[in-house]
């Protein structure tokens, strides 16, 4: 009885050890590679960012040319906020209120040179702003160089901050000079008619003065 308890405890060490030792490993790499792959689909690419910026950029310089508050309603986040040219920061709440009561009022604005830099569901944009409106009466018309911040949420791409990166710079508007007068030379004035009598005169020769002959007081 002893030696078959000691044979069967020996056969179950032995398969113990041809399990740990012997056995098939376990394939891993198909494992990485579906993990790898669902990072890969879910992680957007630089260049399919850049183009959602753009477009999306395209469609805030329309929404702000037509003051369409539902239009930027949609694009800016609730925790936007704006910094204006003199360094006002607006809300979201207030920027929408004062479009829509006309304290500020764009009549077109454009963004140039567009540049984007993505870092997964965050891109910042840098822009050249050109733009033509007013703030409570007061001109903001002018150029410069603007920042934007998106953060891609659940429901989309949405713009968390916009600051000039500088102050407004006016367009020159350089005046056209007058076209110079046409000066005409002075015409050739003739010279002054020549008095015959002088000029005979003149060349007539000095009479000679006869010396006084001395009278003879004798006579």
């Amino acid at each position: 009885m002893k030696n078959r308890i000691f044979q069967f405890a020996m056969l179950l060490a032995a398969s113990c050890v041809f399990s740990s030792c012997g056995g098939p490993t376990p394939n891993t790499n198909n494992a990485n590679a579906n993990v790898n792959t669902n990072v890969n689909a879910a992680t957007p690419s630089a260049a399919a960012t850049e183009a959602d910026i753009k477009r999306m950029i395209t469609d805030l310089a329309a929404a702000l040319s037509a003051n369409d508050t539902a239009a930027l309603d949609k694009m800016w986040a609730d925790n936007y906020e704006f910094v204006s040219a003199d360094g006002q920061i607006m809300t979201k709440a207030e920027r929408i209120e004062a479009i829509s009561s006309g304290d500020m009022k764009l009549e077109s604005i454009t963004f140039d040179d567009v540049n984007v830099r993505s870092y997964g569901d965050a891109a910042v944009a840098t822009a050249r702003v050109t733009q033509k409106g007013t703030l409570k009466g007061k001109d903001t018309s002018g150029t410069s160089m603007a920042t934007i911040v998106f953060v891609k949420m659940k429901d989309g791409w949405k713009i968390v901050h916009g600051a000039p990166s500088g102050p407004l710079v006016a367009e020159k508007t350089m005046a056209t000079p007058a076209p110079a007068a046409n000066k005409t030379p002075p015409a050739n004035k003739p010279p002054p008619p020549v008095n015959v009598n002088k000029a005979v005169n003149a060349n007539k020769p000095a009479p000679t003065m006869k010396p006084k002959s001395n009278a003879n007081t004798n006579k």
